[in-house]
């Protein structure tokens, strides 16, 4: 039974002539499959079965990256965590450019620290100068996927020990 209603449900939802999208929200309308419109939050006129919309909280968004420990040039290892804070400016960019801009954004970043601190000595290390060039970094390729970074910062940066049991260089003990 409650099939049947979802069901009925779904097929008066998409012979509506209308869509009302949240102030807070900025999406498309895909019409007949393709790409039709940038939307913004209002009532918007819809041509029922031909037209969807999808729309994304264009509202400034807080991303933490996971932890992560990264080997410097001299062999030192860093535990490292990160976030930024970004809002999606063009939708229609996220929608036919990236499938995810979150993990987009997350991964681009995490490499980005990666990437630092692997080509750094221990004491060049620093949180000032990780966070400029996170930022730098992650606001030219945000733009790509129609995202802008505002912000980022570090939440964790540590001198850690890896103790590493099974590797490439020690045969497994069984």
């Amino acid at each position: 039974m409650q099939l049947l209603f979802e069901w009925l449900f779904s097929i008066i939802d998409n012979l509506r002539f209308w869509q009302i999208i949240e102030p807070w929200m900025a999406g498309v309308r895909i019409r007949a499959g393709k790409f039709n419109k940038v939307i913004t939050g209002g009532m918007w006129f819809k041509l029922p079965i031909f037209d969807k919309f999808y729309a994304y909280n264009a509202q400034r968004q807080v991303l933490n990256f996971p932890n992560q420990v990264v080997r410097t040039t001299d062999g030192k290892e860093f535990a490292v965590s990160a976030w930024c804070v970004y809002r999606i400016v063009d939708p229609a960019i996220p929608w036919l450019n990236v499938q995810d801009h979150d993990e987009a954004i997350s991964v681009k970043g995490m490499d980005l620290l990666a990437a630092y601190i692997n080509d750094s000595e221990e004491d060049e290390v620093t949180r000032d100068e990780l966070i400029v060039a996170m930022t730098e970094e992650l606001q030219v390729f945000s733009l790509l996927w129609g995202c802008e970074v505002e912000e980022c910062g570090i939440t964790d940066l540590g001198r850690t020990r890896i103790y590493r049991i099974i590797s490439q260089d020690t045969p497994a003990i069984l």
